[in-house]
């Protein structure tokens, strides 16, 4: 069902809209094939920003670097499938030899190790990256070990505090995320090799959007041998799903998402244009879409029936006669 309200009212909407916190799930942020990640490597901040509830952090002026893509894939796609048989995925930045291999589940995301043409780090006590449900004011404790081959064999052990500090908003160079978790990991490292012993201590911030598979924020610090360095880098809007806000739409949201019944899609226009909107199933399917047709410009409202849909991931595209605005959608 489709309606159009006045400026005035959605202005009122969206002022008087409560988030309720955030809980990260392993439905909504565990890796899954088939997901790219582009990074944008920038310049640390000089702060975290404060912990607690309903903060607004911002971080609209971070620097844009060089974007890293990564991309998840099936096991059996990396050249070393045998070695990490139970994992799930392995994600793989495209640049380079090296293939992180991850055991998801519906509680918890857990790394097992990682290979390169250089050596293999196996964690034979592994540790959970994420544990579900995650929500403000919650935490964990773990412990690991991992045996490292190769060029410089030893091993590695230590322990991973990890804190939910803080939710709310999250200004980023390419707009406002509503309803981010932000999550504070403390890793200590103890590397052993033959020729020494080393200890590093990271302290890391990664702020989380429930649908997004990936941290879109991710900051810190490293310190190795009295050295300290930072570090600061986020998604790109194309991996959120979002485009150039002058591809068509001036602003469109989707909500609740996940969803397992309904799910409203709202949208401004500022020109005239035709309008189609489908939802795609992982294998490029149309399984539902509207006819196209001309809108003046304003605030829309398309109300989306995802009942008869298998529980999954969709993309969502609303195509104008500039180009197509994709989002993900998912179902649960």
């Amino acid at each position: 069902m489709k309606s159009k309200y006045s400026l005035a009212f959605i202005q009122l909407l969206f002022c008087g809209l409560s988030y309720s916190q955030p809980v990260l799930t392993g439905a909504t942020i565990n890796p899954v094939v088939g997901d790219m990640f582009y990074t944008v490597s920038s310049i640390y901040p000089g702060s975290e920003g404060s912990a607690g509830a309903n903060i607004n952090w911002n971080f609209s002026s971070l620097f844009s670097g060089i974007i890293d893509t990564s991309e998840v894939i099936a096991v059996s796609a990396t050249p070393y499938a045998a070695t990490f048989p139970s994992a799930s995925f392995s994600i793989h930045p495209v640049s380079s030899s090296t293939y992180d291999f991850f055991k998801a589940s519906s509680d918890s995301l857990v790394i097992l190790g990682t290979q390169n043409t250089t050596g293999t780090t196996i964690y034979t006590n592994p540790f959970k990256i994420s544990k579900y449900p995650y929500a403000f004011n919650t935490g964990y404790t773990e412990n690991f070990y991992a045996t490292i081959t190769g060029t410089s064999p030893g091993t590695e052990s230590g322990t991973l505090v990890s804190l939910a500090d803080g939710y709310e908003d999250l200004q980023l160079p390419y707009g406002t995320l509503n309803n981010v978790l932000r999550v504070k990991m403390v890793l200590t490292f103890y590397e052993t090799t033959s020729a020494s012993t080393d200890t590093i201590t990271e302290t890391i911030y990664q702020w989380y959007l429930p649908g997004v598979h990936q941290a879109v924020l991710y900051m810190g610090s490293a310190t190795a041998s009295s050295l300290t360095y930072n570090f600061c880098s986020y998604l790109n809007e194309a991996s959120l799903g979002i485009n150039d806000l002058n591809a068509g739409t001036d602003f469109s949201n989707l909500f609740p998402n996940p969803s397992g019944e309904f799910s409203t899609l709202t949208y401004s226009l500022s020109n005239n244009t035709p309008v189609k909107i489908a939802i795609l199933n992982s294998l490029g399917e149309v399984v539902y879409s509207t006819n196209e047709e001309t809108m003046s410009p304003g605030f829309y409202s398309e109300e989306l029936d995802v009942r008869g849909l298998k529980k999954g991931i969709y993309f969502l595209n609303i195509q104008t006669a500039k180009a197509i605005e994709t989002k993900k959608l998912i179902v649960e």
